[in-house]
């Protein structure tokens, strides 16, 4: 490549640096791939050259860490590649930093706020300001942000609808739901993390920081603290089935219904669907299961090799290729079918690649894994999926299934439920009784007995037992 002339070692605004900047920022999409360029690299801007250091910028002080971690370096080769300094390097500023050393010449504003032409216009939206939202909302994990999310069959819709409402589509609004550890926080967490880098606002919640700041606001005396989020362009609430106690769920509610009359946009996950959420009227259930509801099911194998390759990769980034494939092979095939699961797998690996310096052969990788096998059978279903199935069959609540009622329509799903739940998980008969509202485990044993005695008598029952197995472990 020929180098650019010295002369444009000054500050400068010319066409000519522009075009280089252009020509960079193809090579880089080309490079990573349109996704993750969109993600994290569509904001940033040129600035200017001076001295030998390029001035870029970013709209957030978030997006400039990533993007100095990430393609730092290559960003920086490429440019002492084409303006023939030897020395040149990168310097990365967000937004606050160019509030204070703002150069003379004009720079790109950032993204408009996120969720403008989601809000009607007749509708009168306060203007977020710090104060509002102070102490309201949950910290992001920056290991969960969209680049890092591995797509598949099993959560194809709720990827796109996530990637959808980032960019700004009229989703009022979404509702992810599936089992534990299939990424559904990872999604929210990502949504949010690409809005606040684009120089938008997302408020992200989980049922537990939800809850604990509704106590707070009427341990002040201030039942309107939590108002200025039913204004808030974007509220993710993440596991809000979780959401306990009569004044959360009411200002929940509150909350919803605000922002579903206002058409402004919200993201929820949960692990069961919106008619199974407790403790609200069918009036607001309705309106929630009209929105966009999309479920992310079990990990089909092709999606946890996937997830295990890319973890294991930076596990062991020099590791034989083949050495490395059998064992994602094997964690993917035995080790799970949620990404909690198959990480604990890696993170077990990794810590033998540490001491040993190297991947563990497959057959010293199963010694390795041994107990979280076993431990993993018995998960693949777990209590909450046998009482959801029990529940939808039967057309009993969860409360009526947990209770003390001994009414037939009551008694015979439970005590199918206690059948399943023994058959199908590794749960001891105490942890069973446990989990279904606190009962002996003498209870449950006469409850296993009875039905396991039935099935083989009626054929009706044995047909219902057969559909509902199916019915649980059909994503396994």
């Amino acid at each position: 490549m020929t180098p650019i002339s010295e002369a444009m070692d000054t500050r400068s605004d010319d066409d000519g640096m522009e075009t280089l900047w252009a020509r960079i920022r193809e090579e880089l999409r080309a490079a990573i791939g349109a996704e993750d360029f969109e993600i994290w690299c569509h904001t940033v801007r040129f600035e200017r050259v001076v001295d030998g250091v390029v001035h870029l910028s970013t709209p957030t002080p978030f997006l400039r860490r990533w993007v100095e971690r990430r393609y730092g370096k290559w960003l920086a080769a490429r440019w002492r590649e084409e303006i023939g300094i030897a020395g040149s390097a990168i310097m990365l500023r967000d937004a606050r930093a160019r509030a204070v050393h703002a150069a003379p010449e004009p720079v790109p504003p950032p993204s408009p706020p996120y969720g403008a032409a989601l809000v009607p216009s007749v509708v009168p939206v306060a203007p977020m300001v710090p104060e509002m939202m102070a102490g309201i909302g949950a910290p992001l994990d920056p290991r969960m942000h969209l680049g890092a999310h591995i797509a598949g069959g099993s959560n194809a819709l709720a990827r796109a609808a996530i990637f959808d409402l980032a960019r700004g589509a009229p989703l009022a609004p979404l509702y992810l739901h599936g089992g534990t550890g299939l990424g559904k926080s990872h999604l929210l967490q990502g949504c949010a993390a690409m809005v606040r880098a684009a120089g938008g606002e997302a408020v992200y919640l989980t049922a537990s920081s939800f809850t604990m700041a509704v106590a707070e606001a009427a341990k002040q005396g201030r039942p309107d603290a939590l108002h200025a989020l039913r204004a808030a362009p974007l509220v993710l609430i993440d596991d809000v089935r979780l959401i306990t106690g009569a004044l959360a769920r009411r200002e929940f509610a509150a909350l919803m219904r605000a922002r579903l009359d206002a058409g402004m946009a919200s993201a929820l996950a949960a692990d069961c669907e919106p008619a199974e959420l407790e403790g609200y009227d069918d009036s607001l259930l309705s309106r929630l299961g009209g929105a966009l509801v999309a479920e992310i099911t079990p990990m089909e194998r092709e999606l946890r090799l996937a997830y295990v390759d890319v973890r294991l990769l930076h596990v062991a980034p020099d590791a034989d290729h083949d050495a490395r494939a059998a064992i994602s092979g094997f964690i993917a095939e035995h080790c799970g079918h949620e990404g909690r699961q198959l990480e604990g797998a890696v993170n077990r690996i990794a810590a033998q690649v540490r001491l040993e310096g190297a991947l563990p052969q497959v057959d010293d990788a199963r010694t390795l894994l041994a107990g979280l096998m076993r431990e993993t059978i018995g998960k693949q279903v777990r209590i909450a999926d046998v009482q959801r199935a029990v529940i939808r069959h039967y057309r009993v609540s969860h409360e009526d299934l947990l209770s003390q009622r001994r009414t037939a329509n009551v008694v015979r799903p439970r005590q199918v439920a206690m059948y399943l739940t023994k058959e199908m998980t590794l749960r001891s008969l105490p942890e069973i009784g446990r989990l279904f509202g606190g009962r002996d485990h003498t209870t449950v044993l006469h409850a296993v007995r009875k039905v396991a005695g039935l099935v083989a008598r009626d054929p009706d029952l044995r047909a219902e037992v057969a559909s509902l197995r199916r019915t649980i472990g059909g994503g396994i």
